[in-house]
């Protein structure tokens, strides 16, 4: 494909605005102007739509010509306003692609799911190779235009002409006026689609038929009627039509002039979104697939209707269209994502790598009942406190989102599938049970770890199934961040460091280890932070003695250690860290505790790397200290897994002989707790390199003195 747009500082100059404005005067057409210039048509086309002003040519009569002038002045101002190129975010691009799987435009990718790039840039990122996409991608390309076929003057139509349709119809004024044709699969199989488009609302019908024939046509068609209400029907000449009066009424059929496609435009489009799944050649489909497509188009936005879709506009045109015939629950993303689109680079989503896994586990469903799983599947998060709330992934057909009804309506614009919900007086297994399109599954996955003895008898009224457990695979799905993920982990570590800086600022004899906590969440407030990964943790003196102690109404101690345990979650991911200080001046032993704590978390840092084991990693910090004779005294382990949740896979512990891989997140917290005498930690999380391990956190290490 040629690359039309225009390079950096290569815009069009004055003196090439005058030669076109001349040139258009002498009646050249735009690509003999592009070509004698060097630029693209489409380049010209818009540079002469923006130059066009009104101009008198005789009294009272304006017509709209290019000048360079203008043309010159508007540039200069866009110029004025022009901003630095946007950048390439990881989440934009993921989605951008996500929807290009699902054969969205650019377009619709801004104006119906919200995603904040220009569509301009869109198409820029494609051209440029700036997304996991081949310029095929890029839909429609230009075609040259076919010589136009002319019909015979003694032809006669099959029934009724176009021309005696009632302008009821022709002005689209209700629904159930339907335009209909066949489209041609592979002529070595003959197989084919009937399609029939709904003139006021686009809404398709799709079915697949075996051979392009009157007969197949009217047995399908028979179908139609009895399930939907068509009042009208515009077809062409083809001799698959010519025989629809022995199906329905002649008096309602009309029929186009020949090689008069455009007659049935609204047709013609909505064959055209078909080829984005079936292009032409594809050697079978099956009605499951043609069921998907029809379903896809059928919800795909249009701009005619200001982005909403055909079956939001039959809802609005209260159309008595029977939805059941039609599930719409079908997935079409279930039947491709294994085909040629994903070889030409698309990145399976997270929902594609479970139904993988099914298939490969011989499975048919994944239930997901932790908030936080879901929410790293799917993009949506709610805490359904006693209620239930449940994620259903099939192996082929669409999931299913499960939530109380107090949360459909935000969940229905956050995930693109059916979304269900029940209120508090309903059964929700009897609710699951009737909303859910397959509960035979034989073999059912779910996150064990996350599944109470209460739930799991639910879902057992609900499926006859043998359960498995799908938690290893999730803890490996997750296992390993993104450098999107490690790019919010990073932030979520920033505000950590200004937490527990607001912490040391607040170190006074005359407060409370809660007063310094409700400084450090009110300022965290004011930051935009609403939550905290855990209970924040400020323990002074013999508390910190405590791994896990409660903060309460001790005031701070002079003379001692004083210990800070905290996080933030934000972005939907968290942050963990530990700092140790010293208010006063605390004795020599505690020092001493502090500084073979701090040698020990260094010592572990310095050793983590790709290839090494976590329970590796846990002995190079304990080692320090059982050396130093203490080892009875650090009794956890070195550190656990973090992202979305603040304790996550991995463990890193004695006995775990998981081998460490770049992307990995951890924390490294060695801690000496000698009741009576001292409580110390360090702590900090950070991420896996491919040559050693960088933190999130970086308030200093070393001992810091605040005074008494």
């Amino acid at each position: 494909m040629q690359d039309y747009y225009t390079p950096k500082g290569k815009q069009l100059t004055i003196h090439e605005r005058r030669q076109i404005q001349r040139w258009k005067l002498e009646g050249r057409s735009n690509r003999e102007i592009a070509r004698l210039l060097g630029k693209a048509p489409q380049t010209i086309h818009n540079e002469i739509k923006r130059g066009l002003v009104r101009q008198q040519v005789r009294k009272g009569k304006f017509e709209a010509v290019y000048s360079a002038q203008h043309a010159q002045l508007v540039y200069q101002e866009n110029r004025k306003r022009s901003v630095r190129p946007i950048r390439q975010r990881k989440q934009d691009r993921e989605a951008i692609e996500h929807y290009m799987r699902q054969n969205y435009s650019p377009e619709m990718i801004v104006k119906a799911k919200g995603v904040q790039v220009p569509v301009s840039t869109i198409y820029y990122w494609i051209h440029h190779g700036k997304l996991s996409l081949g310029k095929e991608a890029m839909l429609y390309p230009r075609k040259a235009k076919q010589a136009r076929k002319h019909a015979s003057p003694y032809f006669k139509p099959a029934g009724k002409s176009i021309e005696q349709r009632p302008d009821s119809i022709n002005q689209r004024l209700e629904a159930g006026h339907y335009e209909i044709d066949t489209v041609i699969l592979t002529r070595a199989k003959n197989q084919c689609l009937l399609t029939l488009t709904d003139r006021k609302t686009r809404h398709q019908l799709i079915r697949l038929i075996p051979d392009k024939s009157a007969q197949a046509v009217n047995k399908a068609l028979t179908g139609i009627l009895k399930d939907y209400t068509v009042n009208s029907i515009t077809a062409d000449n083809g001799t698959e039509f010519s025989r629809l009066s022995d199906v329905f009424p002649a008096s309602d059929i009309y029929y186009a002039h020949p090689y008069a496609s455009w007659e049935r435009g609204t047709n013609e489009n909505h064959n055209r979104l078909i080829r984005r799944w079936l292009p032409k050649g594809t050697k079978t489909t099956t009605p499951k697939e043609v069921a998907a497509i029809e379903h896809w188009i059928n919800h795909y936005p249009k701009r005619l209707f200001n982005y909403k879709s055909p079956v939001e506009m039959l809802k609005l045109a209260n159309f008595n269209l029977k939805f059941g015939k039609i599930d719409p629950k079908l997935d079409f993303l279930s039947f491709f994502w294994k085909n040629s689109r994903q070889k030409e680079g698309f990145p399976m989503t997270k929902l594609d790598q479970i139904r993988l896994h099914l298939e490969q586990k011989g499975a048919e469903l994944a239930i997901f009942s932790d908030p936080v799983t879901i929410n790293y599947l799917t993009g949506f998060f709610c805490d359904p406190h006693e209620r239930q709330l449940f994620l259903f992934v099939y192996h082929d057909l669409a999931p299913v989102l499960f939530v109380p009804a107090l949360e459909v309506a935000r969940a229905s614009q956050e995930v693109d599938f059916p979304v269900f919900g029940y209120v508090d007086s309903e059964n929700p297994w009897e609710k699951i049970k009737a909303v859910l399109p397959n509960t035979a599954a034989k073999t059912i996955y779910a996150e064990f770890d996350h599944l109470n003895v209460s739930k799991f008898h639910g879902l057992q009224t609900v499926f006859s199934g043998q359960f498995a457990n799908l938690t290893p695979f999730v803890q490996g799905m997750r296992l390993i961040k993104s450098a999107d993920e490690i790019e919010k982990m990073m932030i979520a570590g920033q505000f950590a460091d200004k937490a527990v800086q607001v912490g040391f600022d607040n170190i006074s004899l005359d407060v409370t280890e809660t007063d310094i906590i409700a400084q450090i969440e009110f300022e965290m407030k004011k930051q935009g932070i609403n939550k905290m990964s855990f209970d924040t943790m400020v323990l002074t003196g013999n508390n910190a003695a405590n791994p896990h102690g409660i903060p309460g109404t001790n005031k701070i101690e002079n003379n001692a250690l004083l210990l800070f345990d905290l996080g933030v979650e934000t972005l939907g991911y968290t942050s963990d860290m530990t700092r140790t200080v010293a208010v006063g001046k605390p004795n020599q032993f505690q020092i001493d505790m502090y500084n073979l704590c701090l040698e020990a978390h260094q010592a572990a840092i310095d050793f983590i790397k790709p290839g090494v084991t976590a329970a590796q990693v846990d002995a190079a910090a304990r080692q320090v200290i059982e050396k130093a004779g203490y080892g009875e005294y650090f009794n956890h382990r070195l550190g656990h897994g973090i992202g979305m949740d603040v304790h996550e896979f991995p463990s890193i512990m004695a006995g775990n002989e998981l081998v460490i891989e770049e992307g990995m997140c951890f924390s490294v917290e060695p801690g000496i707790y000698i009741p009576g005498k001292v409580g110390v930690r360090i702590e900090d999380c950070g991420y896996v390199t491919k040559d050693g391990f960088e933190v999130f956190t970086h308030t200093p290490k070393e001992l810091l003195y605040f005074e008494g």
